[in-house]
């Protein structure tokens, strides 16, 4: 009986973490960059400017702010260099993954990171593309 409660116990636990993982935080960049402490390890749904290169890639409010450098009005993206992401490359998209609001990027120039990305998708004009990304992410800069 015992091992019975045991067993029950913890499949309410998972069960509990399993689903608050399974939460997603639709925000803006705007959100991202004002509160990222309000957002740290939440699974998070964001749409921004996807700059896709060697130490920079980030998502940001506008394509403006990739085009002026200005790199605390984004984020950096843990996504793996695949040719299926390549075409997300300087476009708007949608992202979903977790968001760490310690991991600042490359040089520490971002206002905070998304990780484990589970999905990428174009977005506004861009989606008229109708293509997915649902390529894990890469885990190193």
């Amino acid at each position: 009986m015992k091992n019975i409660m045991i067993g029950f116990l913890g499949l309410l636990l998972f069960t509990g973490v399993a689903h608050a993982q399974s939460q997603i935080h639709d925000v803006s960049m705007i959100q991202l960059v004002a509160s990222p402490e309000k957002y740290e390890g939440k699974y998070v749904r964001v749409m921004g400017f996807l700059r896709l290169k060697f130490e920079g890639n980030g998502l940001y409010l506008h394509r403006e702010d990739y085009e002026k450098s200005l790199y605390k009005n984004g984020v950096w993206v843990h996504v793996a260099e695949t040719e299926a992401n390549r075409k997300f490359n300087m476009k708007y998209v949608l992202i979903e993954g977790t968001f760490d609001s310690k991991d600042k990027g490359h040089m520490g120039l971002w206002s905070g990171a998304i990780k484990d990305i589970k999905r990428i998708d174009f977005w506004g004009a861009d989606r008229d593309e109708k293509t997915t990304s649902n390529q894990p992410s890469d885990r190193t800069r």
